[in-house]
């Protein structure tokens, strides 16, 4: 017994664990016609050979977050002390620039004027 949905031995298509779990994750989803496609309607892209378990783990979008703290003293570490105790936060207003793109542009269409008529037309 070999499955096509996830490329291993030891069960067929019908009870793959692997897509049961993206199932039940809400990752996939089976449409009217039983195909497998993702939670959004699109269809999953398969290479040659690479099973619908694989290609449905490269489409999945990751978060690349990253978090760290500079300074961080080993009361922060601990849970000892909090970080409304005893710290001031200052609120600054945010200034906005102004928009000078509007006025340069009619500063220079302010002294474009068609050129003059000929002589020869007058």
């Amino acid at each position: 017994m070999h499955c096509f949905r996830c490329n291993q031995s030891g069960h067929m298509m019908n009870t793959c664990p692997e897509l049961t779990e993206l199932l039940t994750k809400g990752i996939v989803t089976k449409d009217e016609a039983g195909r497998i496609m993702m939670m959004d309607g699109t269809r999953i892209c398969q290479e040659d050979g690479e099973s619908i378990v694989a290609a449905v783990e490269q489409m999945k979008p990751s978060v690349n977050f990253i978090s760290y703290s500079l300074g961080a003293d080993k009361a922060d570490k601990t849970g000892d002390k909090s970080d409304d105790e005893g710290d001031k936060m200052g609120v600054y207003p945010v200034l906005h620039s102004q928009k000078i793109a509007g006025t340069k542009r009619r500063e220079i269409l302010d002294g474009v004027y068609p050129p003059p008529r000929p002589t020869w037309k007058r």
